[in-house]
């Protein structure tokens, strides 16, 4: 544990407890600001996704959507099985951009 990081532990007993998405990506014992930071990077890929809209006009759009859902594939499951944080982030950013 590094200096000035706080530890924490989640009782899963608990009767409020629940084993959603933000528990199982061990987000609990986060600071807010990374967690803020890890979902906006998915509306910030959103964002530069729509400068890449003029892709369906000019290569069509079977082509296109290939491309993106196999962006958004790789990128979901770089997801699903990463446990670092740093990857996490750029994953969601791709997600959003596809």
């Amino acid at each position: 544990m590094r200096p000035g990081q706080m530890s924490c532990t989640v009782d899963t007993n608990a009767i409020g407890y629940i084993n959603n998405w933000y528990a199982e990506m061990d987000l609990v014992c986060q600071e807010e600001g990374q967690v803020a930071l890890l979902l906006s990077m998915y509306f910030l890929g959103f964002v530069f996704g729509g400068v890449f809209g003029f892709l369906s006009d000019k290569y069509g759009r079977r082509l296109s959507l290939i491309t993106l859902f196999s962006v958004h594939l790789v990128a979901l499951t770089v997801l699903l099985f990463s446990t670092s944080y740093s990857h996490r982030i750029v994953a969601f950013f791709f997600m959003g951009l596809a």
